[in-house]
């Protein structure tokens, strides 16, 4: 395991996520804190989904200030076997799927209030990710996507409203929702 991760709000504040050893690039907390900063209260009562997962990083912190329901998607088996010992050293539930993301979004019939997209780098998912999130209506009206990219990366935004655009050194982090 590498160094965990630190829960920064809600009741499990303090606490420790691992990490999997894998070639994952995890969420700086500077970058999650404003997510959930920009977020607020609005956590509170919400779903989530933590696509290309990782540690659970994002889920996690939803559960932990208050979000009701929260799936984990990552196509790392290794990934989802972290993410299952976060859940359970927390004591949380949480639906965890070893399953590619288009796989994933094409067959799991649910809408999120926020969707939290932290893409690898460099592997052109980008406008794909765009494309099944909407085309399959993944994130409910009024939802939120957290779509955190690498910051030279400009992708097909056509389909959504861009309520927010910020820049943490080499992470470029969209806010966006679904044009109606």
């Amino acid at each position: 395991m590498k160094d965990g991760i630190k829960i920064i709000g809600g009741k499990y504040k303090g606490r420790v996520i691992l990490v999997p050893e894998t070639r994952l690039r995890p969420t700086i907390s500077m970058v999650k804190e404003a997510v959930f900063d920009i977020i607020g209260d609005k956590i509170s009562g919400s779903s989530v989904l933590d696509l290309f997962a990782g540690s659970g990083n994002y889920g996690i912190e939803a559960l932990s200030r208050g979000a009701y329901l929260a799936d984990f998607v990552d196509s790392n088996k290794k990934a989802c076997c972290v993410i299952r010992q976060n859940l359970l050293n927390i004591n949380e539930k949480g639906n965890v799927f070893s399953l590619d993301f288009r796989n994933f979004l094409r067959r799991w019939d649910f809408q999120y209030d926020y969707i939290f997209a932290s893409p690898p780098y460099f592997l052109g998912f980008e406008d794909e990710i765009l494309r099944y999130i909407y085309q399959y209506n993944r994130l409910k009206k009024g939802g939120t996507l957290f779509f955190q990219i690498y910051k030279k990366v400009d992708p097909d935004l056509s389909k959504f409203n861009i309520l927010d655009c910020r820049r943490y050194g080499i992470t470029k982090l969209y806010l966006l929702e679904i044009k109606l």
